[in-house]
């Protein structure tokens, strides 16, 4: 391991999720909060992590702590599209979104 500089991206001890996209860059699904569990985002790297940029609030359930965002799984399919899961309501339900690179870069 390496020691790393601040990303610039807090993480309350929450689960993440990243693929690698290639060509440096990487995408992370993540709750930004120190306070609030229902906040889901999107941040995409390009230059290996060192600096991110939020592309996209997944969930935002105004301060709910009911409506919890947790254990987020992401994997590129055969196809190119990306998949990403995880549970909301405290566990009570699943999300599940698809999409695909250009809808990354449109970000």
């Amino acid at each position: 391991w390496h020691e790393r500089p601040d990303n610039g991206l807090p993480n309350p001890q929450a689960p993440v999720a990243a693929v690698n996209l290639g060509d440096g860059r990487i995408l992370i699904a993540f709750n930004d909060d120190e306070v609030r569990s229902d906040l889901f985002r999107l941040a995409l790297s390009q230059d290996e992590g060192r600096s991110w940029r939020r592309i996209h609030t997944l969930e935002d359930g105004d301060a709910d702590p009911q409506l919890a965002c947790r254990y987020p799984m992401m994997r590129i399919l055969p196809g190119g599209e990306i998949l990403l899961t995880y549970s909301v309501g405290n566990k009570r339900g699943i999300r599940a979104h698809l999409f695909n690179l250009s809808w990354v870069n449109a970000q």
